[in-house]
């Protein structure tokens, strides 16, 4: 993802590029979070959250099915874009989240 919208890219860039280049499930439209930025949590201490970013974009790029589960358990695959006060990009995660059945 980075090698597409690397560090430093403007807001409108990395939204031109969710519009006219990403494939992602279209059921659910990218999110434009204007006043969060991005939840994460510590390295060190798993209950501590820090926000990355004035703002964000999340985006549901696809769900999937994992066979070494039965195939029971849906796993949904997102990215989120966090911002500066100026609009550049300043990092972006990837993450994945199972649901149980």
């Amino acid at each position: 993802m980075l090698a597409y919208t690397p560090k430093g890219s403007d807001l409108a860039f990395v939204k031109k590029f969710i519009s006219e280049d990403l494939e992602f499930d279209e059921i659910v439209s990218p999110q434009y979070m204007q006043s969060t930025g991005v939840m994460v949590q510590d390295k060190d201490d798993p209950q501590i959250t820090n926000i990355v970013g004035n703002h964000s974009i999340e985006l549901l790029l696809g769900t999937y099915r994992d066979p070494k589960r039965f195939w029971i358990f849906e796993t949904d695959v997102y990215v989120q874009w966090a911002f500066d006060e100026k609009n550049k990009l300043i990092d972006l995660f990837v993450y994945k989240y199972t649901q149980p059945p």
